[in-house]
């Protein structure tokens, strides 16, 4: 299967990003402000999984900055390392 990219991200899905890589899952409400307000969300999905994010913030204009690169490690193509 191919891998395929979207510009958006749930909040279980960005929660389910950070705890595979053994970063805190943050409450639904402040993890909805963090995508919302993100200039630019590019995510990996592969058969059917959300498997990697990158976000970007800034002002808008000027000052851009790479906020979150996450890539869920994948094994035997059909096991989650959580």
């Amino acid at each position: 299967m191919d891998i395929i990219f979207k510009n958006e991200i749930s909040v279980e899905d960005f929660n389910f990003l950070r705890k595979s890589v053994g970063w805190s899952i943050i409450e639904s409400k402040l993890a909805t402000k963090s995508v919302e307000n993100a200039l630019f969300i590019v995510t990996a999905i592969f058969e059917g999984k959300t498997i990697g994010l990158t976000r970007v913030s800034g002002d808008g204009g000027y000052i851009l900055f790479i906020t979150d690169v996450i890539v869920c490690i994948l094994v035997n193509s059909v096991q989650w390392f959580l």
